[in-house]
């Protein structure tokens, strides 16, 4: 997993590349400490370049959005086709992004 990180008055962006599973999660999650906590009012992940999302990976991005409820949320870019159709039973909670 690499991730990058830029951003704009609005918004905090999230790179990610690779696979986001149990093995990426610490990382991501130690990485993220910091970027939650910031006055930015939006959290974004660009999964562009994203080549696998497991169960492990989606509870992070659910748990993280959890945690930006007070801000504007978070926002998922780029999420492939095929990312989404791996989760059927959760459709709904990607949509809630």
């Amino acid at each position: 997993m690499i991730i990058k990180k830029s951003r704009n008055a609005e918004e905090i962006i999230i790179k990610l590349s690779g696979k986001l599973d149990a093995a990426a999660i610490p990382m991501l999650q130690r990485f993220l400490g910091d970027s939650i906590d910031t006055d930015h009012k939006k959290l974004v992940f660009d999964l562009s370049d994203v080549d696998a999302i497991s169960s492990e990976g989606l509870h992070l991005l659910i748990s993280v959005k959890d945690k930006m409820i007070d801000k504007k949320g978070i926002l998922l870019r780029n999420v492939s086709k095929e990312t989404i159709e791996l989760f059927p039973n959760c459709n709904s909670k990607l949509k809630q992004f």
